[in-house]
């Protein structure tokens, strides 16, 4: 005996839970979101270096000036004594820039000498010579004032003076233009015997488009110079 078939009825709640079920089974793929951009941190450096960033750090104290001038000081002497003033130099100047001291100048004026700076040494030995010390200064700084004095009566003859002329005279020359050694020249200096450094320098004069002369002279020590720049017609 075949067995009954059962009637294919289905409700409409039925079908409805079927199709929910067909279309879940049927989602449209995901899209990737995109992924936050990396957060920026800061490097170790910059990590220990931010907390303690400050506008205005604190200078370092009259004290502290006082004992890096002179760890400075006392390296320029021990280069000096080995006769290495072009590195002793630096030395000493910037001990004077921590302190203001009179054996501080000194040495740059002797350091200067050395170098062949006797310009700059015979102005650093008429600031050492001005100076006002205090009834209580040490005596070093007044040995070392007294000193300064002697060495500059000594070096101003060491001194050489050159005197640039022009022919024709820089009188009758317009748009006058004057370098030494690559080094712009007041046209006024023209005819001045002008103190300088011993060393050998080159002259251009200039007078408008097209007119020009040079000149070239070597000073030596205690030399008096005058050197004539013939200028083009």
């Amino acid at each position: 005996m075949m067995p009954r078939s059962v009637p294919t009825r289905v409700s409409a709640a039925a079908c409805l839970l079927l199709l929910l079920a067909t279309a879940c089974g049927r989602r449209a793929p995901r899209t990737a979101r995109p992924l936050p951009p990396p957060a920026v941190t800061a490097s170790p450096v910059e990590a220990r270096q931010a907390p303690d960033a400050d506008p205005n750090p604190p200078q370092l104290s009259d004290a502290e000036k006082k004992a890096a001038a002179r760890a400075a000081f006392a390296e320029g002497i021990d280069l000096q004594e080995k006769k290495d003033c072009v590195t002793a130099l630096p030395k000493f100047e910037l001990a004077e820039r921590m302190y203001d001291a009179p054996t501080h100048l000194l040495h740059i004026a002797q350091c200067q000498v050395s170098t062949g700076r006797l310009i700059e040494a015979q102005e650093s030995y008429a600031t050492l010579a001005h100076l006002t010390l205090p009834t209580q200064a040490p005596a070093a700084f007044r040995e070392a004032q007294g000193a300064g004095a002697k060495e500059l009566a000594r070096l101003k003859p060491r001194i050489p003076t050159l005197r640039i002329e022009t022919t024709p005279a820089a009188a009758s020359l317009k748009n006058v233009g004057v370098q030494i050694n690559g080094t712009q020249l007041p046209p006024d200096l023209l005819g001045i015997a002008r103190p300088m450094n011993p060393g050998r320098y080159r002259v251009i004069v200039a007078a408008g488009p097209g007119r020009s002369g040079t000149g070239e002279v070597e000073l030596k020590e205690g030399e008096t110079k005058t050197l004539e720049v013939k200028v083009s017609p």
